[in-house]
């Protein structure tokens, strides 16, 4: 593995049912997956493998030939076990194994992936453990346990969710951390609501899509998408699980009888906001304030616990240092790429707000140069609140912040539940901040908006730098706006919210960031094409299905002599596009070919 690059990590993908879809949710991360180092799949299932009997490639070429040249308890050379990998015809990596249940197999195959002396991370590969239908004493409770995270398949139409939710708890006792990907429902639909448990997200019932995928073959053109909902899951549990950030187990719903009696308050309330990865609190947590009262009525108290569930809940592994950082805000805590701590200054706003990408929340100590990230300890609904307030500048009113936050939902007394989210807000952040920050609002009890003077935005930033781009007057004034601009915009704005409101907003800021990536690209062709080239690519992240872009790429690669690169890019373009069922232009086509007979 390369110095300095991110730890390779286990990723255990586990169906509550059989033909849940675990291994097409497998096929679709690693295809997904954000890297940068690659993914790989290990068929770790107890009953066998069959994505390579499925594709058509070798089932024994995997576990099974490994198995027989490696000596039991002795590391196992990365080389030699690159031997025994695979690739799909969608371009995916396989530790394939044969499909029928091998008990000497299992325990082989658990003490590769979650042995003392684990030998896949010396690949420096992430790996996606496809452990197939979960049931307890299946044989890979040891790789659910040493999994960075352990992500449970559950088809809606295979269970009632009271009766999923139980065995989830019940089966990932142990686990480190723990994402719900449903199958074929809603993520916000009645079905998640009753589930009462954290969502990392949902992927759509398609067989077509799966089987395109796995053959490396054309999607059909109808909805919906497996890949780019696929992407959005694989891109929110890449960050999360390489954020050093404390986050505490959101609570539990009422169990039982309770839970039926509940279930039409819960489906008339709000839809559930979908939550990320679930892991247990960290042995030493901060110190909170109490909760203002609830003013609306709260359900009965759930009844007691069987001996079978109760304290097993949170009776599994302490999460490792790097995943779970520490309570109290401190230097250790603050991450890679924390933005730029401001200088100690009265005047500076204490707390950064960053809604483009998942919204992430930073505080700078008064006094201090340090920044730390406090997003984790503050509750979804509450960064939900901030993103909505962060991308109104201008403020919203009660009814406006009802309706964004709750939508066709609105709780029965929203002014009360609005009041007490507000209440929460500056709870929270008192908490957070060692009770340095108490608000952000602006004092208005009619209309509700952050206050300047203490946060800073960066989507406030980027509307800034759009609004100087437009009115320079030279090409230096307008080069120094559009990088601004390049340099905030670099992921999908507030790309955890899934409302239909946010998408002018989304297209609005897109296209401005576009332009500017654009304008510079034309800008710096003929000084520095290799800086051209930059940018030419941030803009292809940013709009990857614009393939006048891929062309310029093209053009600059053949130009920077990197022949081998046009393959590679032409080859990027294709799996991207076949995402939306779609193929190359003949123009590009016809670029291709034209730039490849002049390298011969």
């Amino acid at each position: 593995m390369k110095t300095g690059a991110p730890a390779p990590l286990l990723i255990a993908v586990a169906g509550l049912s059989p033909r849940a879809g675990a291994t097409t949710t497998t096929l679709a991360l690693a295809h997904t997956w954000p890297g940068p180092e690659p993914a790989l799949i290990v068929e770790a299932g107890p009953a066998g493998g069959q994505l390579a009997d499925m594709a058509g490639a070798d089932p024994y070429l995997g576990l099974a030939s490994l198995a027989r040249t490696v000596t039991p308890g002795a590391p196992i050379d990365p080389e030699s076990l690159a031997r025994h990998v695979q690739f799909l015809p969608g371009g995916e990596a396989l530790l394939a194994a044969p499909p029928r249940p091998d008990p000497g197999r299992a325990v082989f195959t658990a003490e590769l992936l979650a042995g003392p002396s684990p030998s896949w991370r010396n690949l420096g590969a992430t790996v996606f453990a496809d452990c197939g239908f979960l049931e307890p004493d299946s044989g890979v409770d040891s790789v659910l346990a040493a999994a960075d995270a352990c992500l449970v398949v559950v088809r809606a139409d295979h269970w009632d969710p009271e009766s999923a939710a139980r065995r989830i708890r019940a089966l990932t006792h142990n686990s480190r951390r723990r994402g719900i990907v449903l199958i074929g429902a809603n993520a916000r639909g009645e079905f998640a609501v009753a589930l009462g448990l954290p969502l990392l997200g949902a992927l759509p019932d398609s067989r077509a899509r799966a089987d395109a995928l796995l053959h490396g073959t054309r999607p059909p053109h109808r909805r919906p998408h497996l890949l780019p909902a696929a992407r959005a899951i694989a891109t929110d549990l890449n960050i999360q699980l390489r954020t050093p950030a404390h986050r505490d187990r959101p609570a539990e719903p009422p169990a039982g009888a309770t839970v039926r009696r509940n279930r039409r308050t819960r489906r008339q309330s709000a839809p559930p906001t979908i939550y990320r990865l679930e892991q247990p609190p960290a042995p030493t947590p901060h110190p909170r304030t109490p909760e203002p009262a609830v003013t609306e009525p709260t359900p009965p108290p759930p009844g007691p616990e069987t001996p079978a569930e109760g304290g097993r809940e949170d009776a599994g592994h302490p999460v490792e240092d790097e995943l779970t950082g520490t309570a109290e805000p401190g230097p250790d805590t603050e991450p890679a790429d924390s933005p730029p701590a401001p200088a100690p200054s009265e005047a500076a706003p204490a707390l950064t707000l960053r809604v483009f990408g998942p919204t992430r929340i930073f505080w700078c100590a008064r006094g201090t140069a340090e920044t730390v990230e406090v997003t984790a300890q503050l509750q979804p609904r509450i960064r939900e609140l901030l993103t909505v307030l962060a991308l109104h500048p201008e403020g919203l009113s009660r009814a406006q912040l009802i309706d964004m936050l709750w939508g066709e939902r609105p709780p029965e007394r929203g002014t009360s539940t609005l009041t007490n989210t507000l209440s929460r807000l500056r709870t929270s952040l008192s908490t957070a901040t060692g009770g340095q920050i108490t608000g952000l609002l602006t004092d208005d009890r009619t209309h509700y908006r952050l206050s300047a003077t203490s946060v800073r935005v960066d989507y406030w930033d980027f509307n800034a730098a759009v609004a100087e781009r437009r009115r320079a007057e030279g090409d230096t004034d307008q080069a120094a706006a559009a990088r601004r601009i390049a340099e905030l915009a670099t992921s999908e704005l507030a790309s955890d919210l899934t409302d239909t409101w946010v998408e002018a907003l989304r297209e609005s800021a897109r296209r401005n960031a576009l332009n500017a990536l654009s304008w510079l690209a034309t800008r710096n062709t003929e000084n520095d094409p290799r800086a051209t080239l930059g940018l030419l690519e941030t803009t292809a992240e940013s709009d990857p299905y614009n393939e006048t872009v891929w062309q310029d790429i093209l053009r600059l690669h053949a130009r920077l002599g990197e022949y081998a690169a046009l393959a590679r890019t032409y080859s990027l373009l294709t799996r991207t596009l076949a995402e939306i069922g779609q193929t190359p232009s003949p123009e590009t086509r016809q670029l291709i070919n034209q730039l490849r007979r002049t390298t011969q």
